[in-house]
């Protein structure tokens, strides 16, 4: 019983007293459409959650107690979005009479509401021999995040990922906490999100008719992920990253499908977006708007923005010339211009299209502390840490001084596909495997030591809005999909969720309860 993952914030409750007890389900028909599908979730995952009741029990009387569960939102909004600074803090109470327990689950928006009923499915037990529930009398739980930004990266651009595995992708996060969904959509691979503007773009350039993504899917997969407390952000990568399905267009392109393919990018098929043609803006502005419309117009979108090859771009006598027109030299400081003019015109595009929205990059060359001040406004982006920041280039500490926001994914612990062979020639993957201890410390006691090391906490706590676990999909589909991300993505989770900072040693029985809870819930692991 218990095995609370991740573990809240302060729980007290009798491990002495347990009743068996069935629910009252009629005082929910008064309360939001939400509320009701939320605690019609609830009611699956208790019935899934079954376990064996200690022997003392069975031989005992069986009283079932009824059980009660009372909403109290102080801020209920049924058409409330979440978002990053969303509350997501939640407070659970139960008192019992002889015959019933009341079950209080206060919050001031659904989004905790939610939480606080994942929490308490975690402490009710199903009995299949007796088919009934079991679960402890008198207890409170008062429980809030670490981090706003608990996040996981799914890629439907290197392999397709079907919309019933993104799907149990999501159930699987709502049961750890995890509250953001990166789905990183496109790629010189393939183009799958059906853009109204560009039909072609899917026609041309996703795998097959059926490997697609309609704005009818993206809707589902938007009002599941949002019952599920989870926003689901976007990314169209670019100006690397692109190819597939931006061949449909003239002159959109550089070196796409070039070789050998380790000369002009970091893996094949190569591709980048040609930053000296103005329609490219124009076509990235008409995706921006198909995308933000289809995902419900999220406050974050990612941009992609790294692993750009100067080389790509210098094969190209119109990008050339025109750099020369503005007395720029074809080196790398040069190239890094040239990459600041796209940055700019994208995002102006972007802003455009959505004001308020913030954009996040990946850390790169354009990104790195020796160059982001000159090209990046902190005012503008959240940048997404991905490569190892022992590099000083990639400093934690130095971007906090500078007063950027960030968000961890350090590569070396938070990237679930490293360690499963090469993929593009033999030999190793380019990463060593990640188990879940490495993802549970990602962000142990001394490294956010070092990360505020001369910094005011209460100025630059802030700036650190989580970490990221990600799935890269060149060796993933829908059959391997669960096995790379359950359990390790759930260890991650507790890390961002809970305020105490605990080694893996200290939790492992913990989490090995919490891995059979997820395996009888149905998250496939």
């Amino acid at each position: 019983f218990g095995g609370l993952w991740p573990l809240p914030e302060a729980v007290q409750y009798s491990h002495k007293r347990f009743e068996f007890v069935t629910f009252d389900i009629g005082n929910f028909i008064n309360f939001s459409p939400k509320i009701q599908k939320a605690v019609w979730n609830f009611f699956k995952n208790i019935e899934f959650n079954s376990n064996e009741v200690p022997k003392s029990l069975l031989s005992a009387k069986i009283n079932k107690y009824l059980v009660k569960i009372h909403p109290n939102l102080t801020n209920e909004q049924d058409e409330q979005k979440f978002q990053l600074y969303t509350d997501e803090k939640y407070e659970i109470k139960s008192n019992s009479s002889s015959t019933t327990i009341d079950i209080y689950i206060k919050a001031s928006n659904f989004y905790g509401f939610r939480h606080g009923l994942e929490t308490l499915s975690q402490l009710i037990v199903k009995n299949d021999i007796l088919a009934t529930h079991l679960m402890p009398v008198d207890f409170k739980i008062q429980d809030g995040p670490k981090y706003p930004y608990r996040g996981l990266l799914i890629d439907s651009a290197r392999n397709f990922i079907s919309v019933d595995s993104i799907f149990r992708t999501l159930k699987a996060m709502s049961a750890n906490k995890l509250n953001f969904l990166h789905w990183h959509l496109t790629d010189t691979q393939s183009f799958p999100f059906q853009s109204k503007s560009y039909p072609n773009f899917t026609r041309f350039g996703a795998y097959s008719p059926k490997k697609t993504y309609s704005v009818q899917d993206v809707k589902k997969i938007i009002e599941f992920a949002d019952l599920n407390g989870i926003r689901v952000i976007p990314e169209l990568d670019a100006p690397a990253h692109a190819g597939a399905g931006w061949d449909s267009e003239e002159n959109m392109l550089i070196c796409y499908n070039r070789e050998p393919w380790a000369y002009y990018c970091l893996e094949p098929p190569c591709g980048q977006l040609n930053p000296v043609n103005d329609q490219v803006y124009d076509v990235l502005a008409k995706l921006y708007q198909d995308m933000m419309e289809a995902f419900d117009w999220p406050s974050l979108f990612h941009m992609g923005g790294d692993e750009i090859k100067n080389e790509c771009w210098n094969t190209s006598s119109e990008i050339v010339n025109w750099m020369k027109s503005r007395n720029w030299i074809n080196d790398k400081e040069g190239f890094l211009k040239l990459w600041n003019y796209f940055q700019n015109k994208a995002l102006s595009k972007l802003k455009s299209i959505s004001p308020n929205v913030t954009a996040i990059l990946w850390t790169s060359e354009i990104t790195n502390l020796e160059n982001i001040e000159k090209f990046i406004p902190k005012e503008d982006y959240i940048i997404q840490i991905w490569d190892d920041p022992t590099n000083p280039k990639f400093d934690v500490n130095t971007y906090l001084k500078k007063g950027y926001k960030i968000i961890y994914s350090n590569y070396r612990k938070l990237y679930l596909d490293c360690g499963f062979s090469s993929w593009v020639k033999d030999g190793s993957s380019w990463c060593e495997h990640v188990g879940w201890q490495k993802a549970y410390n990602h962000f142990s006691k001394t490294e956010e030591s070092k990360a505020f090391e001369g910094l005011d906490r209460n100025v630059t706590q802030n700036l650190i809005l989580g970490s990221e676990v990600a799935l890269w999909s060149e060796q993933v589909d829908d059959a391997t999909l669960d096995s790379r991300l359950w359990p390790r993505a759930a260890a991650a989770a507790e890390s961002l969720w809970t305020h105490d900072k605990l080694d893996w040693t200290a939790v492992e029985e913990r989490f090995m309860i919490h891995t059979m809870r997820l395996k009888k819930t149905r998250y496939s692991i």
